[in-house]
This record gives structure tokens, sequence and C-alpha cells, in this order.
């Protein structure tokens, strides 16, 4: 059912069923009507990234793709974090929340360039909301 929604690019994966011992696929309820199912993507060298499917508490309709970059989901809120080379001086970081519409953009930043400073020298956000 996830195939439907995603795509070869976005998570091989899936669609190439490349399954390592430890993935797994975790189910986190959202709501009475929802729950969110986590599902392994892609790997790189040094990032990986998740799937985030909105579906019914039994599993049976896909009702909405929220990313296939996550890395971790907590509280009703997705997160992505992932270097932009090996030495961990730069970053992108994203961020969604659940509402009542799905899962939303809340927040996306990186640090810049690539300077030499681990962590990255600055957080430069390219979006910021408030969510209430």
């Amino acid at each position: 059912k996830f195939k439907k929604t995603a795509d070869r690019e976005g998570c091989p994966i899936l669609f190439e069923a490349n399954y390592l011992d430890h993935d797994q696929i975790t189910v986190y309820p959202l709501d009475k009507q929802n729950v969110v199912v986590e599902s392994p993507c892609w790997r790189g060298a040094y990032n990986a990234g998740s799937g985030y499917w909105v579906m019914d508490p039994q599993l049976k309709q896909v009702k909405h793709l929220a990313t296939t970059q996550g890395s971790s989901f907590s509280e009703g809120e997705i997160f992505a974090h992932h270097k932009g080379r090996g030495l961990g001086d730069c970053w992108s970081r994203q961020e969604w929340v659940w509402t009542s519409n799905g899962f939303v953009e809340s927040y996306n930043a990186t640090t810049g360039q690539c300077k030499g400073f681990a962590g990255g020298a600055w957080q430069l956000p390219t979006f910021v909301s408030q969510v209430k």
C-alpha cells in the first residue's frame, strides 16, 4: 500500500525490499482515527531517511505520505536531521507537526556553508512557524 504514495527515488528500500536485519516498520498512534507508520526508505554513507505514512488504525487505508526524509517521530512530530558531509560541520533540519489536516511542515533550517565547525557554524532557518 505504501508504494502507491511513494516513488522509487524517494523510497528505494521500499521498492527493492532491501531491508537490513535490524530494520523495522513501526506504528505510532496519532488520534482515534489515525496512526503514523514509519518505514526505512533510504540510506547513504552517513544519513538515512524513513517514510512516515498516515493510515487508519486498522492499517487498511493510506491517507497521506508526510515525508520520506524523516529521522525520528515523537509526540505528533516528525524530525529530520541530515549531515551535509561526514565531518558533521554542516546540517539540515526539518520538522513536521500533526494537525487535524495531516502533517504540515513547521520548521526548516540549515547550518549554511561547511566551514569546519562541528555541528555547523550557524542555524539559518528558511521556514519557521508557530504551532498552537
